[in-house]
């Protein structure tokens, strides 16, 4: 973590904390509490932090509160009491009057957007009764400190960045559920009664035997970008084994070999799994980034009027307020980590492959293109082996149209896997999914609530 020294750790989400100055004990916490949020990546602002110099407050309040990310309001009777039109007269805590007057008139003119921002936070010793009744202290969220450590706040310092703590499973498919038998006498010969069979209430929609839990058997993304790549690099040695000189006596010899190199290649899809993993963060460091934060960063380069419109669109379908600009510049290790946040949550909404198509199929190629490229060495030396093989077969057994065809096809495919499967061709890929990811952001806003 940056220290206070850091240039860095000057800026993070910008913060107004609001709060009534009804004793010095409370006071203190409040200071206590931006501190906390300071040496945690964020840029709290309170106003005893400003009393060096002689200030217009009215107008710096006014602009600080509009100019921040978010707007702690901490909780105490006196700041209810006045938050509630309860002022004891003008000079009863003039700064709340004013601060909670401007936060009536925000919340009324954009409700959603500024009980986003709106935090109203409860330090020890006090109670949510100490929230103002315009920011509904029983019905919306609140924020509970119970300690003022690091430990304390870290359910605020979540949102303030953007990580949240838990994050949904993937979404499974729907499960087949029969109809159960209905009820009604079953007649033996003779009338007596037999118990009907129970009808299974959960089975696979594959035919064939009836399971407890539906799987697929063949996963288009399992098949293209995992087992393909796999049977790609071992395609070759199959060549070879099937122009050898005792295969051309039966079929026998074939068939057990493409048997078995289909099943090799089912295992070694795991490894390829596992590699594409492997190489992706170095790919991502070599590209700059993970290409759909890329399109999130304000410094990636595109156009500042598409990267604030899917900011918006972020914020209206995930109800999650991003980092600005300057934030991100003052701490972009902090920005990435809620441009992550953002993109897992934005990936679930669109698993959904019947309204989502375009989705799934580019993440389905940037993962063959991905794991291609993981086992890009291996498929060379594979083309390589084969056509070293298929050399000395054609010495030792003759020449045969199929034989130099395969010699011929192991250069050649060595050569795709050199000139072809580039971390190029993966970057392109994976540009091609995070643009196609983003671009459903408007399918999401266009069928929310609030746009119908």
């Amino acid at each position: 973590m940056a220290s206070d020294d850091d240039p860095a750790a000057a800026a993070g989400p910008r913060i107004f904390v609001s709060y009534a100055d009804e004793s010095a004990a409370h006071t203190d916490d409040v200071l206590r509490l931006c501190s906390l949020l300071r040496r945690h990546g964020t840029d709290p602002w309170v106003d005893r932090w400003h009393e060096q110099v002689r200030q217009g407050w009215s107008e710096l309040i006014e602009e600080q509160l509009l100019a921040a990310d978010y707007v702690i309001v901490v909780a105490s009777s006196a700041y209810r009491r006045v938050g509630d039109g309860r002022a004891t007269g003008p000079s009863d805590h003039r700064g709340v009057q004013s601060e909670t007057a401007l936060l009536r008139e925000l919340l009324h003119q954009d409700r959603k957007l500024w009980t986003r921002k709106i935090l109203p936070v409860v330090l020890p010793g006090q109670t949510w009764a100490g929230i103002p009744t315009f920011l509904q202290p029983a019905t919306s969220t609140r924020y509970e400190i119970p300690v003022l450590t690091a430990e304390g706040i870290e359910g605020l310092l979540r949102l303030l960045t953007g990580q949240p703590q838990y994050l949904p499973p993937d979404r499974g498919p729907s499960p087949v559920l029969h109809p159960r038998a209905q009820p009604g006498p079953d007649l033996r010969p003779g009338g007596v009664p037999t118990a009907a069979a129970p009808t299974p209430l959960l089975t696979s929609s594959v035919p064939g035997p009836q399971v407890r839990v539906p799987v697929p058997l063949l996963d288009l993304y399992n098949v293209v970008a995992r087992w393909l790549p796999a049977f790609a690099v071992l395609a070759p040695l199959l060549g070879v084994i099937l122009i050898l000189p005792r295969a051309e006596a039966g079929p026998a010899t074939g068939i057990v070999a493409t048997v078995a190199t289909l099943a090799a290649a089912a295992v070694g899809s795991l490894v390829v799994r596992d590699r594409g993993r492997r190489i992706q963060e170095g790919l991502f460091a070599v590209w700059g980034g993970r290409p759909t934060e890329r399109l999130l960063r304000w410094r990636s380069g595109p156009p500042h009027a598409e990267i604030s419109r899917r900011h918006e669109l972020v914020g209206q379908v995930l109800q999650a307020v991003l980092p600005d600009a300057r934030t991100e510049n003052a701490q972009p290790a902090a920005a990435d980590a809620a441009y992550r946040a953002a993109v897992t949550a934005l990936r679930e909404r669109t698993r959904d492959r019947s309204r989502f198509p375009l989705v799934a199929q580019e993440n389905v190629t940037y993962g063959f293109w991905r794991n291609a490229y993981a086992c890009r060495t291996a498929g060379i030396a594979s083309c390589l082996v084969a056509a070293a093989a298929t050399a000395a077969v054609i010495a030792w057994d003759g020449p045969g149209v199929s034989r130099v065809v395969l010699l011929l096809a192991d250069v050649a495919v060595a050569g795709g896997w050199w000139q072809v499967v580039t971390g190029d061709a993966v970057q392109r890929a994976a540009d091609a999914y995070a643009t196609q990811l983003f671009a459903a952001l408007e399918r999401l806003a266009a069928d929310a609530p609030d746009a119908r």
